[in-house]
């Protein structure tokens, strides 16, 4: 019997939900698309009611499954998300409170010190939670190689092109 992680499904939710809000502030999303998928209850995608002997047993992906994400996800704006989510552990919120200046490519190391949550209707960088929140995690090759190439792509802009 197979079935997906109950924090799995969340996990996505909230990276769905934060990516088409921002697709729809952004005008890239119709508002009948936006209230269908996120706001009408009805028809809005939301977590499966969890049953009383559901098993709560973790269970990993498979090789064939974490194919099939990377090859979702490559080429995608949630592919460096989703690359410091699985090879760093870092959750959605953190990864998308990631600053440039957080990025040591010689040391080959991150530092989480601000996280992006949506407060009072706006989008905004926070201090993280917790003090142990705060930390410095170590890329492996993948997300280094990862993120010299999005730096490089960046320096190669404009100030106007980055906006």
């Amino acid at each position: 019997m197979s079935y997906i992680d109950d924090d799995l499904v969340e996990g996505f939710l909230k990276m769905f939900y934060l990516i088409f809000g921002q697709a729809y502030s952004r005008g890239y999303l119709p508002v009948d698309a936006y209230n269908k998928l996120c706001v009408n209850k009805d028809t809005k995608i939301s977590m499966p009611k969890l049953k009383i002997d559901d098993d709560m047993e973790i269970v990993a992906f498979t090789n064939e499954e974490c194919a099939m994400l990377d090859e979702y996800f490559t080429g995608s704006n949630a592919e460096t998300a989703y690359l410091l989510g699985r090879y760093c552990g870092l959750r959605i919120n953190e990864a998308y409170g990631l600053k440039w200046e957080n990025v040591d490519l010689e040391a080959g190391t991150i530092r989480i010190e601000q996280q992006m949550q949506y407060q009072e209707g706006l989008i905004k960088l926070v201090p993280l939670k917790t003090r142990n929140a705060r930390r410095t995690i170590y890329l492996n090759s993948r997300v280094k190689a990862h993120l010299a190439a999005l730096l490089k792509q960046w320096q190669n802009t404009t100030p106007i092109q980055r906006l």
